[in-house]
């Protein structure tokens, strides 16, 4: 049992899940408590859903259901293809994308290749392609896509053999008869049956891949958008730009929010039900800066996290908020473990155990700057990453920050 001021929440049982995650595995969340134990447990690595009832003290007897769709973070590089036909994702990549200052250099030989007038080849295509992600990869663009060049349908992860530039087996599409890049609108002309062939392959793709994570991402009534500002910041000014932009088009994808009319629905729906009508489309939105215990305590304190992480995003929520009178967006900065602990007298020192290492010890780490510099490199801001400490006793939940703050704003208890 939780508390949150008057109101308690109980645990009652899991469920399997429903509706469009029916095919969708369960989260395998004895397995992830159990490694985290010792280590952070291994990334995501295929969309999962969790599901459980419970019950509220303010409900009676009624009881309520949470559900939880978790999805790789290497899928979202793909959800600009929902809204977009092959040729219209094509020019956004290569119009938009590929030309900005950030990702010139990485993508010039692949838009010199499909922009020449020479002859093209799907094999030439591709190679010249995946060498671009590669590149994207290596300096931390998100704009990896197909997300199968890096995480395939069986969840085979290729990061670390991307990262050393190895693009044996990498796949840009569903198979390797089913491969596919970005094409500009000439090559339809030029070369039709190759125009052709990426067409089909990027459709099977999007309707097999694209499509239905889209529909399972806005069956839920709450989004939550984890952003790592300290992995921002130890990156680069480009990751920072790409991260915003994919983030301004999941949230044009998703479209949070309901209508007047529906918005009026839902609340009717909500009194003939008791409170307890869990309403139609996307009514919250929480964006999230995670690992808040990196950061250096007095600058936690000061608000510096939350303040960079509504810089970042804030006018992109603002937009759909006056779209949609329903919609309600909130800010938080939270750890789900707290492992790292600030040490006393070092203002900018902390203590934890370091990744790879199995005793604590004390290291330096950077102060949060006031705002976003107007740029910066890999390297000039450093946030160490620690172990997890979970407690041995599993009916214990793992010292946090402010998690319970995010808990409040989805159960809407103050």
């Amino acid at each position: 049992t939780s508390k949150a001021g008057s109101v308690s929440i109980t645990f009652d049982t899991d469920l399997p899940p429903y509706g469009q995650a029916t095919s969708v595995a369960a989260f395998p969340y004895d397995q992830y408590r159990s490694e985290a134990s010792e280590r952070w447990p291994q990334k995501t690595k295929a969309t999962a859903a969790y599901r459980c009832r419970f019950f509220r003290s303010d409900w009676g007897a009624v009881a309520g259901e949470l559900f939880v769709i978790d999805v790789p973070g290497e899928r979202y590089a793909d959800l600009p293809m929902a809204n977009r036909s092959f040729s219209q994702w094509s020019d956004w990549l290569l119009d938009k994308v590929f030309v900005t200052k950030d990702n010139s250099s990485q993508t010039e030989e692949y838009r010199n290749l499909v922009d020449s007038g020479q002859p093209l080849d799907a094999d030439s295509v591709l190679t010249a392609y995946k060498k671009t992600l590669v590149r994207f990869y290596q300096t931390f663009r998100p704009f990896v896509t197909p997300s199968t060049f890096l995480l395939d349908e069986k969840s085979d992860f290729r990061g670390t053999k991307v990262r050393d530039g190895d693009i044996a087996g990498a796949l840009c599409g569903l198979s390797k008869e089913t491969e596919f890049a970005p094409l500009p609108a000439s090559v339809r002309t030029a070369a039709p049956e190759l125009y052709a062939s990426f067409e089909k392959a990027y459709e099977d793709y999007r309707m097999h891949l694209v499509m239905p994570m889209r529909t399972a991402l806005k069956s839920v009534n709450q989004v939550l958008v984890l952003v790592d500002v300290t992995s921002l910041l130890a990156g680069n000014t480009a990751m920072k730009n790409g991260y915003r932009l994919l983030l301004d088009e999941l949230l044009d994808v998703l479209s949070p929010g309901v209508s007047t009319w529906g918005w009026w629905v839902n609340n009717v729906k909500s009194v003939l039900t008791g409170g307890h009508f869990d309403g139609s489309g996307i009514e919250k939105l929480a964006i999230v800066a995670t690992k808040a215990d990196k950061v250096l305590g007095q600058d936690l304190e000061a608000g510096k996290l939350r303040t960079l992480l509504m810089s970042m995003v804030e006018n992109i929520c603002n937009r759909h908020r006056h779209r949609a009178p329903g919609l309600a967006v909130n800010y938080f900065a939270v750890s789900a473990a707290k492992s790292a602990h600030s040490v006393s007298q070092e203002k900018t020192k902390k203590m934890g155990v370091r990744e790879g290492e199995k005793m604590k010890s004390v290291y330096e780490t950077s102060a949060l700057p006031d705002q976003w510099p107007g740029s910066w490199e890999e390297g000039q801001y450093c946030f160490p990453d620690v172990e997890p400490c979970f407690p041995d006793d599993e009916q214990q939940a793992p010292d946090h920050i402010a998690m319970h703050e995010i808990m409040g704003f989805i159960f809407g208890i103050s």
